[in-house]
């Protein structure tokens, strides 16, 4: 039995110098393939650490090696931190079997063989550094992109200004309906046009006129009676471009104006700047959108300082209820939740040298759950909107009312603004969440979902914009639940599916055959679309 364990522990020793080569050569491969950035690849080097450096400065041509130099770093240190999280996964796995699972030899592998958090801490860091340097530019691309979207909503002329009529025929939860609302944006701006309301939105989502600005102040009524039914150039029939008002399904289909494509102007920038460009984008629309009144923005001040939340602090979403009784999602104990927190703030020490007071926002449709949270953790300060009997938003009937949207919108604003962030994707808040904060920042690294991968969309996968994977190498399948790749490969990833190791799940476009595929063997595509014209200088 004792030779059986040893054997097993020099096995993982050896799967694990394995993949550590792999890991070494590829980045070696990488910095022999860009000769000419060597150089200014061992300044880099010397400079690994959570501090700003500076690489070029002067005049245009340096400035732009200089985004070239840190997009390469980036998407090198991504892929890695994508690896090692599989492969802790997988490790993990292995050892689930009933010799392993609980035993001191388990406990002793990962705390002597392969110390993975300790692993993907310093690629974090590594990430972090090369975030911190591209967040000016990152933040003039998205100011440049929010006054753009200004502009169409604001014509000078409300009356010759063509429009698109946005009518949700959908009611649901204010994460369900922004993403519907959403979809009305991305046509608009794909057909430039001013976006209204129309008459039946407020049925969609009671309140939202109240609690957030109007997404116009010169143009905000249009004659529904007359306006035409869209229909995209990929359509049969096409609407014209000179036609007056259209008004556009919100389950639009068959346009390229939609998540999961970017304007063909902003491509080059935003894949220098951001780890996820699509969520960046899709962030943009929802950030115009999440533009809340100034009176729900006193109560959110109010409620920071009675809670006293302050920077540092980590944002929890706990998702529960009809969620939970539907069988959409899985129902995880808050103890998963607040293991990656505490990860995160003893990596945050680590970082900064010093103790901090560990605060958590926590947000729940269930208030038992924040109670249990500080029961269970009396280490960490709660901070949670639950105010009285009114704002308990933990039933549907409540979530339908004034004071059940304003207490999701302000768990959304402090959540956002979280420095880290763990929830669920297969909420639709726990998306909204994340694409408000990579509307602002990168937080490729300050963020964790318990269950999915980033989607948008229903979770019925047929109704989802789903991204587009490209193989970049060859894949035999090991077993039925397989599909496999060639080289160049085009595969839609549908995130609601995973067996929870280093497997994914989508659909090869060329064989039209579903099913699981190792992810590190793909790249994700990044679909452009003919967005009008973005005129912007950054630097």
């Amino acid at each position: 039995m004792r030779f059986c364990e040893d054997y097993k522990v020099k096995r993982f020793k050896l799967i694990f110098i394995w993949l550590a080569l792999i890991t070494l050569t590829s980045v070696g491969l990488f910095i022999t393939n860009n000769e000419k950035r060597i150089e200014k690849a061992t300044q880099i080097s010397k400079s690994l650490a959570p501090k700003h450096f500076e690489i070029y400065s002067g005049d245009e041509s340096q400035y732009d090696r200089r985004l070239a130099l840190l997009s390469d770093y980036r998407q090198v240190i991504k892929k890695i931190f994508v690896e090692a999280k599989q492969v802790k996964r997988f490790t993990q796995n292995l050892l689930q079997d009933a010799s392993f699972n609980g035993s001191e030899m388990a406990d002793d592998f990962f705390r002597n063989v392969v110390p993975f958090n300790d692993l993907i801490y310093n690629i974090e860091t590594l990430g972090d550094v090369i975030i911190e340097e591209n967040q000016k530019e990152l933040a003039q691309l998205g100011e440049i992109v929010q006054k753009r979207i200004h502009e169409l909503q604001n014509p000078a002329n409300c009356k010759t200004a063509r429009k698109l009529i946005c009518n949700s025929g959908k009611s649901c939860g204010m994460g369900c309906s922004f993403h519907h609302y959403a979809g009305c944006l991305f046509v608009a701006l794909g057909t430039n046009r001013t976006m209204i309301w129309g008459s039946t939105i407020s049925n969609s989502l009671i309140g939202i006129e109240k609690v957030f600005l109007p997404l116009s102040e010169t143009c905000q009524e249009a004659d529904e009676v007359e306006a035409v039914e869209w229909q995209s150039d990929r359509e049969a029939q096409t609407t014209q471009e000179d036609v007056p008002v259209i008004k556009a399904n919100v389950d639009v289909k068959h346009t390229l104006f939609k998540p999961y494509t970017i304007p063909a102007e902003l491509k080059e920038k935003i894949v220098k700047l951001h780890n996820d460009p699509n969520v960046w984008w899709i962030g943009q629309i929802m950030r115009y959108l999440f533009r809340v009144q100034p009176w729900v923005m006193k109560i959110a001040e109010d409620i920071k300082e009675k809670f006293q939340i302050k920077h540092p602090y980590a944002s929890v979403q706990v998702r529960r209820t009809d969620k939970i009784t539907h069988r959409i999602a899985v129902a995880y104990e808050i103890s998963e939740y607040m293991d990656h927190v505490t990860e995160w703030f003893d990596n945050y020490e680590k970082i900064h040298a010093k103790k901090v007071s560990r605060r958590v926002y926590i947000a729940s449709d269930d208030q038992r759950i924040v109670e249990e949270a500080m029961s269970k953790f009396p280490n960490y300060e709660f901070a949670h909107y639950w105010l009285g009997e009114k704002h308990k938003s933990s039933t549907t009937i409540n979530r339908n009312t004034l004071d059940g949207l304003l207490a999701i919108v302000c768990d959304v604003i402090f959540l956002s603004e979280g420095d880290y962030f763990v929830g669920t994707y297969s909420s639709n808040i726990g998306t909204l969440v994340k694409e408000l904060r990579d509307s602002r920042k990168d937080t490729f690294f300050s963020a964790q979902s318990l269950d999915l991968d980033m989607r948008y969309g229903p979770m019925r996968s047929k109704h989802s914009c789903k991204p587009l994977f490209e193989a970049i190498e060859d894949h035999a399948p090991g077993d039925k639940s397989e599909i496999p790749l060639q080289t160049g490969d085009e595969i839609e990833y549908d995130p609601t599916k995973k067996d929870f190791s280093y497997k994914v799940f989508g659909k090869n476009k060329r064989t039209g055959k579903s099913g699981f595929y190792p992810l590190y063997k793909t790249k994700e595509l990044l679909v452009t679309a003919s967005y009008p014209d973005y005129n912007f200088t950054l630097g």
